[in-house]
């Protein structure tokens, strides 16, 4: 899926969404920084953009990653985030599935919705 990018301009304030820890880094003229593509949050003016392959079609089917990272390359300032909100709801999701199939094994017991023990959180 290619990736998405919007241009804010103009006078005033611009709200973006991040999810996790949001990073921001001065990038030199020249240097490079290659991220994971959920990770990107924005970038000013004057950083290039670029999607690079990582391995091959094996690692695609069975590292459990994507096939693409960006490559960043400055000078200008990046903006990353270390959760997207399509990584959270993936992990929300796996969470109440494991807690379901716990519960099953105890014949129903729990709480339904209710916390994820720490040593079912994936990390």
């Amino acid at each position: 899926m290619p990736p998405i990018i919007q241009e804010v301009s103009g006078a005033g304030t611009a709200l973006l969404n991040a999810g996790g820890t949001v990073v921001s880094r001065q990038l030199s003229p020249g240097e490079k920084l290659l991220v994971d593509s959920d990770s990107v949050v924005a970038f000013t003016q004057g950083v290039g953009y670029d999607v690079r392959q990582t391995g091959d079609f094996k690692t695609c089917c069975f590292g459990g990653e994507g096939c693409f990272n960006t490559e960043l390359t400055g000078p200008g300032i990046i903006y990353l985030q270390t959760l997207s909100y399509e990584k959270l709801i993936r992990l929300l999701v796996k969470a109440q599935n494991n807690k379901k199939k716990k519960d099953d094994k105890l014949g129903g017991i729990g709480v339904p919705g209710g916390p994820v023990a720490s040593d079912e959180m994936e990390r």
